[in-house]
């Protein structure tokens, strides 16, 4: 205990306590990432399937989903405080995100807030934001979403399944979400036309 104090205060630092304090310097540089992920995955409950409780009218079915109840409002909290920006300056991104894919699994992205509409209007409807973002683990997997009253939206492409889809499960349900693949949307009518 007072040995090894004396030690580590006296003379020049040895290799471990410089090899502990870059671990110490990385642990708290990569702090916030962990928070701000699992704040965000925490958001995210699984619901197994639709349920007959299901409010709302189902436009969007594909032949399979993973099904999730979202804390909005927790999304809302956390989206609040995404810096700024375009797509060029994505290597700036220090918001991650949490987002569940169609096989049930988690993928981290990190994103801006990108809006779309001009100014005077984005503060006409300051419920409606717009994002954007890559993959933690693969900058080619890219990320566009947005969170609306009506709920969630997000589309994933870049990935070896082809394009992800996570959206309200219902319309007039902002709470239950589908995430999907498009190849398991069936054609409409316009798409065999």
């Amino acid at each position: 205990g007072e040995a090894l104090a004396s030690i580590r205060t006296s003379g020049p630092m040895s290799w471990t306590d410089r090899s502990m304090n870059k671990f110490l310097l990385l642990l708290l540089l990569l702090s916030p990432f962990a928070t701000a992920s699992a704040q965000s995955r925490g958001l995210w409950h699984a619901a197994g399937t639709v349920g007959t409780a299901q409010r709302g009218t189902r436009f969007i079915v594909p032949e399979h989903a993973a099904f999730f109840q979202l804390d909005t409002t927790g999304m809302r909290g956390l989206l609040v405080h995404a810096i700024e920006g375009t797509v060029r300056d994505m290597p700036m991104a220090q918001d991650h995100i949490e987002l569940p894919m169609p096989d049930g699994s988690f993928r981290v992205f990190r994103f801006l807030q990108t809006p779309l509409m001009q100014p005077g209007l984005q503060a006409r409807y300051p419920f409606i934001r717009t994002y954007s973002g890559v993959a933690e683990d693969d900058a080619a997997v890219t990320l566009k979403f947005d969170l609306t009253p009506t709920g969630f939206h997000a589309m994933v492409s870049g990935l070896p399944e082809g394009d992800a889809f996570i959206g309200p499960t219902a319309m007039g349900n902002s709470l239950s979400h589908q995430a999907y693949w498009r190849h398991d949307l069936a054609p409409t009518a316009a798409d065999v036309n």
